[in-house]
């Protein structure tokens, strides 16, 4: 009986202490996934406010960024020399208007085009290569040298006898002086040959041999008058006469027929020494209430028949622009 009590005591006492331990166990283990769930917690809020501030962050970050890229925007596009700034960049530009830019040299434009366009090549003038390229850089240690080297280089282009005759040429060619060189050349030419003109009429005019054309041309000249180097000859006289009276018949015919007045036609057969037959045709009309004579034509014929002579009559007619309808219209007789 007494061993029978221990071994029930000792029992006890095992599930007691058995019970003890996993009582001690499970509260290690909730405050193990205690200690583990605070961290996540605070992580979490960490997380939040982090989150809460960093879009202010990055509104600073992409302030400065885009501040940065406006300072750099004239250098990355334009590519202007990296110790100047916006403003002298624009300063420089506004006062030389010819400068540009590449890979942070400095170019002129003026003696680029000019030697692109024109190749100026001047006895004693060199072509400034380095500033129709673009390859001008800064020299100097720091920016204060570099910007005193630009300018000094500017200063002595803009001096330069290259630039300034590109400079001129470019701005004759910019005010069309070649256009313009040539109107009035043609202009005098067109006033020298009317001159020659006006002689050869008066020739014309007072029925005078065409050997006196040179000498009054001759004598023009001698008054200081331009009568040009060509056109001077007693054989050009000729021609000139002829073309004058070939228009000033034309222009009359044309006057004749706009004023619808009643015509006439005066016709006379003559023969040649060299025995040829030919129809002289006068045309008589009124112009401007006065009756007046005007040569028409002269023209060769085959046959001498009545029918051959008015064939060639109203074929030298048409010539003249008198169709048939104009000529029914005016009531044409022939004497």
């Amino acid at each position: 009986m007494p061993s029978t009590s221990n071994e029930s005591q000792a029992a006890a006492d095992s599930s007691e202490t058995q019970a003890s331990e996993d009582l001690i166990n499970e509260s290690s283990v909730n405050v193990r996934e205690s200690d583990t769930a605070q961290p996540e917690t605070r992580d979490a809020a960490e997380l939040e406010t982090t989150a809460a501030a960093e879009p202010e962050t990055n509104d600073a970050v992409q302030i400065q960024g885009s501040g940065a890229t406006e300072t750099n925007d004239i250098h990355t596009q334009r590519k202007w020399p990296k110790c100047w700034t916006d403003q002298q960049v624009s300063d420089f530009t506004h006062k030389y208007t010819w400068l540009f830019s590449n890979n942070n040299c400095l170019g002129c434009s003026v003696c680029k085009d000019a030697k692109l366009s024109q190749g100026l090549k001047i006895q004693g003038m060199s072509v400034p290569l380095q500033w129709c390229n673009a390859t001008v850089q800064p020299y100097g240690d720091g920016r204060p040298a570099e910007l005193k080297s630009l300018r000094k280089k500017i200063a002595e282009h803009k001096e330069s006898n290259f630039h300034k005759m590109s400079v001129d040429a470019l701005s004759e060619r910019s005010n069309n002086t070649l256009p313009r060189m040539m109107h009035q050349a043609t202009e005098q030419e067109y006033e020298t040959t009317a001159r020659v003109f006006r002689t050869a009429y008066f020739l014309m005019k007072r029925e005078r041999p065409f050997t006196d054309f040179p000498h009054l041309i001759d004598l023009q000249q001698a008054n200081n008058t331009d009568m040009g180097s060509i056109l001077h000859s007693r054989v050009t006289a000729a021609a000139i006469c002829e073309h004058v009276g070939n228009e000033m018949r034309k222009n009359l015919i044309k006057a004749v027929i706009d004023s619808g007045e009643k015509i006439g036609i005066m016709i006379d057969e003559a023969t040649t020494n060299s025995s040829k037959k030919t129809l002289v045709a006068c045309l008589r009309f009124f112009l401007k209430g006065k009756p007046s004579s005007l040569f028409l034509d002269l023209i060769e014929l085959q046959k001498a028949d009545s029918q051959t002579i008015l064939d060639c009559l109203l074929e030298c007619l048409r010539k003249h622009g008198m169709d048939s309808d104009y000529l029914q219209a005016s009531n044409l007789f022939c004497n």
